[in-house]
C-alpha cells in the first residue's frame, strides 16, 4: 500500500518518471509540430506566410520532428523554447505558447528520457558481450586493484559480465593465498 504522508515520500512513483518525461516530450513535440503546420499553411485561411511566419513554422515543424523522435533533443528544445518565446511577443501567440515553453526548456535540463533516439545511440550495446559469456551471465569475478592505483589495499574491485565496475570491501583475510595485494 502506498505510503501518504508527509514525512515518507511515495518512492513508488518515482519509478513511472522516465516514462511520464519520455509521454511528456511526445505529446509536446506533436503539438509543437501541429502548430508549426498551422503556421506555414495558414490552416484555415490559404496564403503565403511572411517571412517571420515561415521562420517560426520551420523551427517548429522541424524541432517538434527531432524532439519526437528523441534526436538531438536538448539542442531542439533549446531552438523551440527560444522561437516560441519569441514568437509569443511578436506572432501574437496565445498564453499556452508559454506553457509551451516552459517544457521545452525543462527538457533542455532533462533530457530526452526514454524511447529516444538520443538515447539509443548513446547507450553502449552490451548485448554481444552477453551473448559472448552466455555461461557466466550470472557470476562476477573479482578484478584486484593494482599497487599503484588509487585504491586502498582492503578494497576490491569486482566487475559484472556487463561491464559495470562496482567497488565493495572485502575482509583481506577472506581473500585466496594467490591475492595479489597479500604480501
Amino acid at each position: 500500500m502506498l505510503q501518504t504522508t508527509r514525512n515518507s515520500p511515495i518512492s513508488e512513483l518515482s519509478v513511472w518518471a522516465p516514462l511520464v518525461l519520455a509521454i511528456l516530450r511526445i505529446v509536446s513535440a506533436l503539438l509543437l509540430i501541429d502548430q508549426g503546420l498551422i503556421t506555414l499553411l495558414h490552416f484555415p485561411q490559404a496564403g503565403v506566410p511572411d517571412a517571420l511566419d515561415a521562420g517560426a513554422g520551420v523551427i517548429e515543424v522541424v524541432g517538434g520532428v527531432l524532439i519526437a523522435v528523441g534526436l538531438y533533443t536538448r539542442v531542439a528544445a533549446l531552438a523551440a523554447a527560444a522561437e516560441i518565446a519569441m514568437a509569443y511577443g511578436a506572432l501574437d501567440r496565445p498564453d499556452t505558447s508559454i506553457l509551451f515553453c516552459a517544457i521545452f526548456f525543462y527538457l533542455v535540463f532533462a533530457g530526452p528520457g526514454m524511447w529516444s533516439l538520443d538515447g539509443w545511440i548513446h547507450q553502449p550495446d552490451v548485448r554481444p558481450e552477453v551473448l559472448r559469456n552466455a555461461a557466466a551471465a550470472h557470476h562476477r569475478h573479482h578484478v584486484v586493484a593494482k599497487p599503484d592505483d588509487a585504491v586502498p589495499p582492503d578494497r576490491v574491485t569486482t566487475e559484472t559480465t556487463v561491464g559495470k565496475v562496482l567497488t565493495e570491501r572485502t575482509n583481506p583475510r577472506a581473500c585466496s593465498s594467490s591475492h595479489p595485494m597479500q604480501a
